[in-house]
């Protein structure tokens, strides 16, 4: 379980404090976050749950099963472990704070859970979409490290690509062995399904590999990636085997 570990206190901070500006300029007396990459980004917290950024705290709802053995990452946030109803937690919380006007990344939240927070009629919902994606869009320093490793990796398994192909071999066979040196050099689960497409197959831009074997001669699509504490690589190279 990821839980702040990744990145310092201090980038996490100014993360967060960043989105409490922009909750500041909607005149909304907290932010609630459901959209998971989006708390991961906030709190470095890699579980289910949500996020309520409020002024100078902030309060993450998650199963009581995902909590970590130290659950204590930060200052100005804590754990609200939830047993059986998210969002009675989450009224009770928002009936603590006496929070009345409270922004919402809408464009991660389904119509039932709409309707669900809807039913809190002491609360003004304010849509705030793209919110911390905006954030997201310019990387810092621990971002960039991690997208340079995982494209290390994506690149030393392209590069052994000649190394492992053998004339008539499968495309599924090449992928398996891609995906395996993938992993064993440092990925985490895979952010896609590796590409492998030869001869007529190199035309489709999302094949799936299948049986069909690698002839000398014609084009072979590689496309893969690694991910590496959430960040991700995707390298494509043609090939001509032979």
């Amino acid at each position: 379980m990821r839980i702040g570990k990744l990145f310092s206190p201090l980038t996490l901070l100014r993360r967060r404090d960043k989105i409490r500006e922009k909750v500041r300029k909607k005149k909304a007396d907290g932010f609630l976050i459901f959209h998971q990459p989006n708390v991961f980004y906030l709190t470095g917290f890699a579980g289910e749950g949500f996020f309520l950024l409020l002024g100078e705290k902030g309060f993450l709802f998650t199963d009581y099963r995902y909590l970590p053995s130290s659950p204590s990452t930060a200052d100005d946030w804590e754990f609200v472990p939830v047993k059986k109803d998210y969002f009675r937690s989450l009224k009770k919380k928002i009936q603590e704070e006496k929070l009345k006007k409270v922004a919402v990344e809408t464009a991660h939240v389904s119509v039932s859970r709409w309707k669900e927070l809807n039913r809190y009629k002491n609360v003004k919902w304010l849509p705030l979409p793209g919110c911390v994606e905006e954030a997201r869009m310019i990387k810092d320093k621990e971002e960039i490290e991690f997208i340079k490793q995982a494209i290390n990796i994506s690149t030393k398994v392209l590069d052994e690509v000649p190394d492992i192909l053998k004339i008539g071999m499968q495309e599924r066979d090449l992928a398996v062995e891609i995906e395996y040196r993938l992993r064993k050099y440092g990925s985490e689960p895979l952010p896609f399904i590796p590409i492998v497409a030869s001869g007529k197959n190199a035309s489709l831009p999302h094949a799936a590999p299948d049986t069909k074997g690698i002839e000398p001669g014609e084009p072979l699509i590689v496309d893969l990636g690694a991910k590496v504490n959430g960040y991700c690589a995707d390298l494509t190279r043609t090939f001509f085997p032979g």
